[in-house]
């Protein structure tokens, strides 16, 4: 059983401490991760707001700093006008079983000489995780959204693997119920789309089939049978 948004919010997270160590190993500033990503002066949107200078805040700030970005599974309204990265419950459409309900078998040894099989039933999925970005600053939230979904790229082939298939993404505008959090709060949301299956385990196992007898049964004119095995 695999839990799409631990492993997203877990890789993210180990993401963000190579980019704090890189930063605090690197031999001058320009040769850091984020220096090379975000140095670009086409990458701001005013004098006053510059993506870079945002980023090292965000970013290479001590843990406990009031602009260090967080990540929190579900939304988490206390944060209000920090910047967080909210990682919402993925929304999840069943795609139609195969032949046999998707069954498979995986073979056990028992504790005698005997084996037996595991049933194994598959369902797959077509998957949504929603991560909303927040703060008070609008600047913030388009950095935020624009970097991490430049993470999120060379991170697909590590969510292959961990089970999240055929990843894609896509963006959306949102607007947050002001009774959830006050005004002045800008928000952006990014989706991570994707496959999975879920592959179940049953309650009981089946002997192993290791051979076949066939028996031959004749029938005469009135009904009566005549068995005669090999």
């Amino acid at each position: 059983m695999i839990v799409p948004e631990q492993i997203v919010r877990d890789s993210l997270e180990k993401i963000f401490e190579f980019i704090k160590s890189d930063w605090d190993n690197a031999s001058s500033e320009q040769e850091s991760y984020l220096y090379k990503v975000l140095s670009s002066p086409n990458l701001k949107l005013t004098d006053r707001y510059e993506f870079y200078t945002q980023a090292k805040a965000l970013f290479t700030d001590q843990p406990d700093g009031r602009r260090r970005l967080r990540t929190h599974l579900f939304f988490n309204a206390e944060r209000q006008g920090s910047p967080t990265m909210h990682i919402m419950p993925s929304n999840d459409s069943s795609i139609p079983s195969g032949l046999g309900l998707n069954q498979g078998e995986t073979m056990l040894e028992s504790g005698d000489s005997n084996q037996y099989l595991n049933q194994i039933m598959t369902r797959a999925y077509n998957s949504q995780m929603p991560m909303v970005f927040t703060s008070e600053n609008p600047s913030e939230v388009l950095m935020m959204y624009y970097f991490v979904r430049q993470l999120l790229v060379p991170m697909f082939n590590h969510f292959e693997m961990m089970g999240l298939k055929n990843c894609t993404m896509s963006g959306a505008a949102i607007n947050i119920e002001e009774h959830l959090v006050p005004k002045g709060i800008f928000a952006k949301q990014l989706t991570l789309s994707y496959y999975n299956e879920l592959n179940s385990v049953n309650f009981y196992t089946l002997a192993e089939i290791n051979g076949l007898n066939f028996i031959q049964i004749i029938q005469d004119a009135f009904n009566n049978n005549t068995t005669i095995t090999p």
